[in-house]
């Protein structure tokens, strides 16, 4: 008698961690995902201010130990009557492979895709935001943040705009932003001092968020210990700020008007 099958959807937290856990003598377990890897969330602002290697953030889905099969792809639909899945090959850089759809049946389903961050449909941040959810966001965060500072010490690169290139805005107060501010003023401080003597000087960090308060869904002590330590650090907290649009070069602050960033 064949294996009952479980399909486990996404390879995040939930759906990861209890794919481990399933016991392959009892069930045949397939995990999809469009990601080969589980990502530690809480290590991503770390690994994008250089204090350990990027693979060191995440787990590869694949192991010799567990006995799970995998299957890059996205699910573009469930059949729950018929009991089946219909997948696409998630392969951006390549169409024709992407293309060829496939179904997959299953005896158990589980449904843990995760989410997308949220834009709440501000205008240009989608086109102009960079996100923290994965190990790529990460390494994208770190080429960028070294980019700007190889630009802001080109010779023919003015003061002023060398304090626009250099603002880091951080929008969102809750556990990610916090620790990515965190992070980064971290790294100002110590590693760029010394990799760029001339500009690090001018790294001004910012976190955003519409909320009166950074971490409120927490108790009003940490909220208040976390906005008195960034204050202390010098970091702009900018609490009940909406943020009308996003363009390459600013953020649009209703009440405040253009942000450069």
């Amino acid at each position: 008698m064949s294996q009952p099958h479980i399909v486990v959807i996404g390879s995040g937290w939930a759906g990861f961690y209890l794919a481990e856990f399933l016991s392959t003598t009892t069930y045949a377990v397939t995990i999809v995902s469009p990601r080969r890897t589980s990502a530690y969330t809480p290590l991503l602002a770390s690994a994008a201010c250089g204090l350990f290697n990027f693979y060191l953030a995440e787990e590869p889905v694949r192991s010799k130990t567990r006995k799970c099969r995998f299957i890059k792809a996205n699910v573009l639909n469930v059949d729950f009557g018929a009991k089946n899945v219909h997948c696409a090959p998630a392969f951006e850089d390549d169409d024709a492979v992407s293309n060829e759809k496939f179904d997959l049946d299953y005896d158990y389903l589980v449904l843990a895709p995760g989410c997308i961050p949220n834009t709440f449909n501000t205008p240009g941040v989608a086109e102009n935001a960079l996100f923290m959810k994965n190990v790529s966001d990460a390494m994208a965060v770190r080429k960028l943040l070294f980019d700007l500072l190889e630009k802001a010490s080109l010779p023919n690169c003015p003061v002023e705009r060398k304090k626009e290139l250099l603002h880091v805005a951080i929008v969102g107060g809750g556990p990610t932003g916090v620790e990515i501010t965190a992070e980064l003023d971290d790294l100002a401080h110590k590693e760029l001092q010394d990799l760029y003597p001339d500009v690090a000087q001018y790294l001004r960090i910012s976190i955003y968020d519409v909320a009166p308060h950074i971490l409120g869904a927490y108790d009003q002590k940490l909220h208040e210990y976390a906005n008195a330590a960034l204050l202390k650090r010098k970091i702009g907290v900018e609490t009940n700020s909406r943020i009308e649009k996003v363009d390459r070069d600013a953020l649009y602050i209703k009440g405040k008007g253009r942000v450069p960033y």
